[in-house]
This record gives structure tokens, sequence and C-alpha cells, in this order.
């Protein structure tokens, strides 16, 4: 949606100063030099969690599962 507004500045990213955040998207740090390119794909786009790193990092795992 950020990527439709011509004028946005900056949207807040909580959580990516943790060292395992780039693995739980398979296709790993999605952001590049600050900006993010949106995907062609419809919703996310290529965008595809990693379920392993996910329910590792859960406090319920059994959430992630459900989640999904």
């Amino acid at each position: 949606m950020a990527a439709t507004i011509g004028d946005f500045i900056a949207i807040e990213w909580h959580a990516i100063d943790l060292p395992w955040w780039s693995d739980m998207v398979k296709e790993g740090m999605i952001i590049k030099e600050g900006y993010i390119t949106p995907s062609k794909r419809p919703g996310l786009g290529g965008v595809e969690l990693n379920e392993r790193v996910a329910a590792e990092h859960a406090k319920d795992p059994n959430e992630v599962k459900e989640f999904l």
C-alpha cells in the first residue's frame, strides 16, 4: 500500500535488529539500501514466511501453525 502513495516517506519496521529476522523470509532481506522494490505478484508478492524460523522464535510454536 505504501508504494502507491506518492509522498509516502517511511514505515516502522520493528525487530529488524534481531539476528534471525532476515531468515524469517525465505528470500532473505527484502530491504536493499533502504528501499523495498514492490513485487509484481499479488498480496505480499514474493514474500514467503520460513515457518521453521518463525516457530523457533515464537512463544508458542503452535500459534505459528494456526496462523499458517
